[in-house]
């Protein structure tokens, strides 16, 4: 008996091995990643880690050194044309004529993509408060990423690509433009591949999350994952029972099987300390109480404070 086999269907956009260099400098060494279907992923990272370099590599501006970057299963290179008809770009440096209008951007725009939605585009225009008639030389820096972000949406992409979008945003348009983003994914049901700019905003719409730091990926997991085994751990140590010596081990120590990343304070030693770990577990932790008749509360960490201590950690640091 045959059995009729289906094709998987390639993720909207995937990275595999990406390496790229300018002259004897690796802006990017070997990072894979997958935007899945469906999802925003925000890739993350000190100015100058490479995630820019990234994005011009996934849109076919810049050809890789080694790896490949696809499109809908499209070498993004080699295929670009094809590749970009379903994807929509707002770019980290607004690159639009200054002399066009809002509404002849619109006709050139109507003329390149088959899925155009002249609807959309007034709708958002609208909502940004720009004028059709009104040159982009006379917008704004914000003005002007959000007339991309409209002409990104009225060709209804499967993909997004949203380069630092917020940068030069104050933070009333930082918030109008993340939840825009949000109604996006709500309506349309395209990907998202965002680099932010504003970590705290991003909680709110991202449910991936990857880390680069310096060119190499350091992190690649769901948010709410990456979350769940952070936490920030406050001890009391002043209960501990002392060791064969006759001296406390210190919090770092203590919380050997949770993985600490980052101590926080630990003054004076052996007393009170705050200390990030990694791998939190809540039976581990309810051991080490018990152990050591030690009081230890938890909280949360919010993804500033991961992305701070991950990266002070690959650079062999602690703070």
């Amino acid at each position: 008996m045959s059995h009729s086999q289906t094709t998987p269907t390639p993720p909207p956009a995937s990275i595999h091995g990406l390496e790229v260099r300018f002259g004897r400098t690796t802006a990017v060494g070997g990072v894979s990643f997958e935007v899945a279907e469906g999802s925003v992923l925000a890739l993350i990272g000190r100015n100058g880690a490479g995630k820019s370099t990234i994005i011009r590599s996934l849109l076919g501006q810049i050809r890789p050194g080694r790896g490949e970057t696809r499109l809908f299963g499209i070498d993004s290179w080699s295929g670009r044309a094809r590749a970009m008809a379903r994807t929509g770009v707002v770019a980290e440096q607004a690159d639009l004529p200054p002399r066009a209008t809002a509404a002849s951007l619109c006709r050139l725009h109507r003329a390149l993509y088959t899925t155009w939605s002249d609807e959309l585009y007034a709708e958002r225009l609208e909502r940004f408060d720009i004028s059709p008639r009104q040159q982009v030389a006379r917008l704004s820096r914000g003005q002007q990423r959000q007339l991309q972000l409209a002409l990104a949406l009225a060709s209804r992409p499967r993909l997004l690509v949203l380069d630092d979008p917020t940068l030069g945003l104050d933070a009333v348009a930082r918030r109008e433009l993340l939840e825009v983003v949000i109604e996006t994914l709500a309506e349309q049901g395209c990907s998202i591949l965002i680099t932010p700019h504003d970590l705290a905003g991003i909680e709110t719409v991202a449910d991936h999350i990857a880390v680069l730091d310096h060119g190499r990926l350091i992190a690649d997991e769901p948010l709410e994952q990456l979350k769940g085994r952070f936490r920030r751990l406050s001890l009391d140590m002043a209960g501990d029972t002392v060791d064969r010596n006759g001296t406390r081990p210190n919090a770092g120590t203590l919380l050997a099987a949770l993985e600490p990343v980052r101590v926080v304070t630990d003054e004076p030693p052996g007393s009170q300390a705050e200390v990030i770990v990694s791998r939190f577990d809540r039976v581990r932790l309810d051991k080490i109480r018990r152990d050591r008749g030690i009081t230890i509360e938890t909280h949360g960490v919010s993804l500033e404070e991961i992305f701070d201590t991950l990266t002070s950690r690959s650079n062999g640091g602690r703070s």
